[in-house]
């Protein structure tokens, strides 16, 4: 006797070829009503792995969900991966996005037209009788607490560490770029580093080599042209064009050049800011370090102009009158983004 429900097992567990394959054999010598039957069933069997009329791949959607984030999230920058394997739930495609700091659970219908960032169960739950709050970037200290513990020294240098497309790296740079706007005296203290490593004699960076050039690029402005340095990165933030950036800002590209391509002078900076970085353990952009030691600006009241400056000035032996000027106190913009402010500002690093 036929046992159907077996030869279905087999058939849906192995590759197509195996199930011609196991099919050939089975039907030999048996009769034709027998082979009709056999034939319907593992053809309705074998219906699951064939693209529908207006039904995309699995790669093919999962390659449109990414270059989208990438584009409208981080600004244009590869950031975006597929972890894991992409499953068929609900009639759409699920697919867990590693975003670089956090993992999500999306979803894309078949035809890749239509995105759902957020999945909704809707069948009720058991209510949750306790949970842990989220203390993620949760203050522990008041800013008065926090600034006692600082670190103090006449003339202090304030270290953030960040890659250039990073969003978060760029929310801080948007940062120290309106705080030197206001208070110009502070850009003595202020030293952006950046994360990376040298290997084989090449910059390398988190995001690829656009980022590590562009990381190159700007250490090499901070040290040989650091009048410019500031107004570039205000500029490259609102708009990814270097070359446009480096034109308005009438940075020397000449002299950039030279200084990108003798590894004497730019590999040389950012070798110093990479030693740094391995000695602070600075991972993540950014990363901030106020007198050799790592600091956090939420005790301040997060990503803001005047936390940020706050917690600069909490690294003075004795504060400068400058340091009681009122700055922005709204939370900046991530990522290349022309508005200092207005928009959900997420805290976070990239790692």
């Amino acid at each position: 006797m036929i046992n159907i429900k077996n030869i279905l097992s087999q058939i849906s567990q192995i590759k197509i070829k195996e199930v011609l394959k196991k099919l050939g054999n089975f039907l030999q010598g048996k009769n034709l009503s027998i082979v009709l039957l056999v034939v319907v069933i593992a053809g309705m069997t074998l219906m699951q792995y064939v693209i529908k009329p207006g039904q995309v791949s699995v790669n093919k959607a999962s390659k449109v969900v990414i270059d989208f984030v990438d584009k409208e999230v981080f600004g244009g920058v590869a950031t975006t991966k597929i972890s894991g394997d992409i499953a068929d739930e609900s009639g759409l495609y699920k697919m867990e996005l590693d975003l670089g700091t956090q993992k999500v659970t999306t979803y894309v219908s078949k035809d890749a037209k239509l995105f759902f960032p957020q999945g909704i169960e809707l069948s009720p739950k058991p209510a949750i009788t306790t949970a842990a709050a989220d203390t993620t970037d949760q203050p522990t200290e008041t800013p008065e607490q926090a600034c006692v513990a600082a670190t103090k020294i006449t003339e202090p240098i304030f270290e953030p560490f960040v890659v250039s497309y990073c969003p978060y790296g760029l929310q801080m740079q948007r940062i120290l770029v309106e705080v030197v706007k206001q208070i110009p005296d502070l850009k003595n203290s202020i030293k952006i580093r950046y994360i990376g490593a040298i290997e084989n004699g090449k910059i390398t960076s988190m995001h690829g080599d656009k980022e590590a050039q562009e990381n190159l690029r700007q250490i090499c402005i901070r040290e040989e042209q650091p009048a410019k340095f500031f107004n570039y990165l205000g500029c490259l933030m609102t708009k990814d064009e270097f070359a446009n950036c480096l034109a308005s800002t009438a940075v020397n590209v000449s002299q950039l050049n030279s200084c990108m391509q003798d590894v004497k002078r730019g590999l040389a900076f950012a070798q110093k800011d990479f030693t740094l970085q391995a000695q602070y353990g600075a991972t993540g952009s950014p990363t901030l370090i106020l007198n050799g030691q790592k600091a956090s600006e939420y005790s301040f009241g997060g990503r803001t102009a005047d936390a940020v400056k706050q917690l600069v000035c909490c690294g003075y032996t004795d504060k400068p009158g400058f340091c009681s000027k009122a700055l922005s106190t709204e939370q900046a913009n991530t990522g290349i983004n022309a508005a200092y402010s207005g928009t959900a500002a997420a805290s976070g690093s990239c790692q």
